[in-house]
């Protein structure tokens, strides 16, 4: 840097110059980058024939740098900002200014492609001929300018990065004659780079957007440096993505010129996107120069109708019409009447009214022949509104919702179609389809139905067998009567399905009955459900609030604080108009017990105790008791001679280490459910009434006692299997009986109680 320094203001012109030349660079870069990379570069400049042709806009020096064939790759930092200008301004046409390229931008104009326009005329701002100074005033409006524009491009392209801060820096720095000599040299390479641009014309459309329907509008074309020789021009017009050039000659654009694109008759269709293209041939290519785009919009809307009503009077037919326009829209123009697609002539005497302000017609005496399509037509510039009428025989159909169910009600509803409207109907019945009486509404089987014209209706209350008939609906209107297709009634149902489980709520002590009640497809709906215990109807009100109610929405039964009293067969009943169904049986009752005994491979013991409960147990504990001991304690799980017991449901296991332990001791597993409480006794022999049995084997002593406790069964007339059976006892069950459990059976079968007494011993010492 140069030790001498320069004065104020030419140290303006030199902040002023490296914000040209260096800085205005970086955000051209960035925008550039964003738009096309630099390995598609090539292939965009050589699509552009007014960058890629020998004598186009970029020079050999620049081609060299940005022009290179793959694989090479450009360097944008290596570009100058006429070069980026350039290449933005040809191949990035979503960036355009609003009033298009090399055109001043209006102060509310803040697109990117107004600040990239703006970026070019800071130049003006020091074009003072061979001046290198800038007083301070002019200075701090541009400089004020110059960190508007950066500021916008900096938060529409990169907000990562700080172009400010360049301009802070350079504010800072200080600058010596150098430093002025080097950018006033650099400025003038770059006035003249930008001359080479600016050499070309320069054109500019105007006009209104928006334009009323109907009207005339005219696009004006501002030309500079324009020559004619040189130069041909034409209008183009863009809509939904589609371009066309505009012939002039069509009556369309009647009085159009080059400078001037007239529109006449302004309609929905001249929506668009116009602007004025420049063309020369250029090294046997076409060169292109295209101006601003103006988006035409055709305001208005076509008329619409707000009445259209039919009415049937003493031989005649009636329309009543009226329509609106909405606001700033072109007026009515006329209005037209047709029969089949044919012009009416209302002056014939068979037609009245149908004018612009008459607001009816009507077809007198109408007839057969008189049968067919009416429209009406009104048009405004924007387009055409119609409304029309069908004179003809009614038609009609009737169908029902779906296939009539036994104990239900049975609608058959009627869909007519008739212009004009009905002048009666009426419902007829048949038993073979072929000969039909008329249904007289007012019996209380058709409670409910209706004939009048607008929605015939007729209601079957409760629909039986009985009503299983054709049915047709005759109507008629002022030009003739139809009879409708019959339709055959066939009646359905069936009784209803019950399904049933259970759920515990362990936290209540209660047990949910869970009903689900559903009817097949076409058949009544339930009208009762109840719960029966034991074959006896449950009455839910007389139980002090521990059973839940029961409805056909919600058939479940909830049993509140369960105990013993609520042992028993559960089942759900619903009946609807077919007839009645009884669930599966619930039944609750105490726990069941059996315990499958496996020898591990340390030769300790392992025993699995398998529960079926319900309601589902919820408190499960291994007791044992010694030679001595009078009573069962509960086994220590974490005791080393029982370690890998557990007392968790649904399967406690006891581990039992040693062989001795089972020789010593007595093990029983005690499960409880809110019902009661069992007690299944499983090891420990020795200690039991069986200690006279121990030299024989266990399969041995099992079937003697159960044979001396069949034989005294055969005395009372049934067999002992047959109580095994009934209480659901498996092979497996049966093996794991403690021997002393079957002594007790013995002992007890001697004596004389009832049937139920005894199985409900058998009950208790099995399990």
């Amino acid at each position: 840097m140069a030790t001498s320094y320069l004065s104020k203001p030419e140290t303006n012109f030199v902040c002023f110059a490296k914000v040209c030349v260096d800085v205005v660079k970086i955000p051209l870069i960035d925008i550039l980058f964003d738009q096309i990379k630099p390995d598609d570069l090539y292939h965009k400049i050589k699509s552009c024939a007014a960058l890629s042709a020998e004598n186009g806009k970029l020079v050999p020096d620049q081609k060299k740098i940005c022009y290179l064939s793959p694989p090479h790759l450009p360097d944008y930092k290596s570009f100058d900002v006429t070069l980026l200008y350039t290449l933005i301004r040809n191949l990035c046409p979503s960036l355009e200014p609003t009033q298009g390229w090399g055109i001043k931008p209006k102060a509310t104009h803040t697109k990117i492609g107004d600040d990239i326009e703006r970026l070019r005329l800071f130049r003006n701002s020091f074009a003072h001929g061979e001046s290198t100074e800038i007083n301070d005033d002019e200075f701090d409006d541009i400089w004020k300018e110059i960190k508007s524009v950066i500021q916008r491009m900096q938060a529409s392209t990169n907000p990562l990065k700080k172009y400010e801060l360049e301009l802070i820096n350079i504010e800072g720095c200080r600058f010596g004659y150098e430093d002025r000599e080097k950018y006033k040299t650099f400025l003038g390479v770059t006035l003249q780079m930008w001359k080479h641009i600016e050499d070309e014309p320069q054109i500019c459309i105007k006009s209104a957007q928006e334009v009323l329907c109907g009207e005339t509008t005219h696009f004006d074309a501002d030309l500079k440096q324009f020559d004619s020789q040189t130069w041909s021009m034409y209008w183009q017009k863009t809509r939904e993505k589609t371009t066309e050039q505009i012939d002039t000659v069509k009556d369309k654009y009647k009085n159009s010129s080059n400078l001037r694109l007239t529109v006449n008759f302004v309609s929905k269709e001249d929506e668009g996107e116009y602007q004025v293209d420049l063309a020369r041939k250029h090294n046997g290519g076409d060169y292109k120069l295209c101006s601003n785009r103006i988006y035409l919009t055709p305001i208005g809307e076509k008329p619409y109708f707000t009445r259209w009503k039919i009415t049937t009077g003493k031989k005649k037919i009636t329309i009543n019409y009226s329509y609106k326009i909405s606001e700033r829209s072109p007026k009515v123009l006329k209005i037209e009447w047709t029969k089949n697609g044919e012009n009416i002539e209302i002056k014939t005497g068979k037609y009245d009214g149908g004018g612009l302000n008459g607001g009816f017609f009507i077809l007198k005496s109408p007839t057969m022949d008189d049968i067919g399509n009416y429209s009406c037509t009104v048009t405004n510039a924007v387009g055409s509104a119609s409304e029309h009428a069908d004179f003809d025989l009614p038609i009609a159909n009737i169908s029902t919702n779906s296939g009539p169910i036994f104990g239900s009600n049975t609608i058959i509803t009627s869909r007519i179609s008739s212009c004009p409207s009905l002048e009666g109907v009426e419902w007829q019945k048949s038993i073979d389809g072929n000969t039909f009486n008329c249904i007289d509404i007012s019996q209380p089987r058709y409670k409910g139905s209706r004939i009048e014209p607008e929605s015939p209706l007729l209601v079957i209350p409760k629909t039986t067998f009985e009503d299983k008939l054709y049915y047709r609906l005759l109507v008629w209107n002022i030009f003739g009567r139809c009879i409708s297709d019959p339709l055959h009634l066939i009646v359905t149902g069936s009784p209803p399905n019950v399904l049933t489980s259970h759920r515990i709520y362990f936290e209540h002590q209660s047990v949910k009955l869970i009903g689900t009640v559903f009817v097949s497809e076409k058949s009544p709906a339930v009208h009762t459900v109840f719960w029966t215990k034991n074959g006896e109807k449950i009455v839910t009100s007389e139980r002090g609030g521990r059973y839940s109610e029961v409805s056909v929405d919600h058939p479940s039964l909830t049993i509140n604080s369960v105990n013993s009293h609520d042992i028993g067969a559960y089942q759900l009943n619903a009946i609807n108009a077919v007839g009645s169904t009884a669930s599966d049986t619930i039944v609750l009752d105490e726990p069941r017990i059996c315990v499958e005994r496996k020898e591990n491979p340390d030769s300790s013991h392992c025993f699995i105790a398998q529960i079926q409960s319900v309601p589902a147990a919820y408190h499960s504990q291994w007791m044992v008791k010694g030679k001595d001991d009078d009573t069962f304690k509960p086994v220590d799980i974490n005791d080393e001679e029982f370690k890998g017991s557990s007392n968790a449901l649904p399967r406690p296991i006891l581990v039992v280490k040693h062989n001795q332990l089972l020789k010593e001791n007595c093990f029983v597993i005690e499960v409880q459910n809110f019902v009661g409480r069992k007690t299944h006794c499983f090891a420990g022999r020795g200690h039991l009434k069986t200690r006279r049995c121990k030299r024989m084997s266990t399969e041995a002593l099992i079937d003697k006692k159960l044979g001396d406790v069949n034989s005294l069964c055969e005395s009372w007339g049934f067999n002992v299997w047959d109580i095994i059976n009934s209480i659901r006892l498996n092979a497996q069950e049966l093996s794991e009986m403690a021997l002393g459990t079957i002594d007790v059976l013995f002992e007890s079968s001697k004596s004389q109680q009832s049937w139920k007494d005894k199985m409900s011993l058998l009950r208790q010492c099995t399990f």
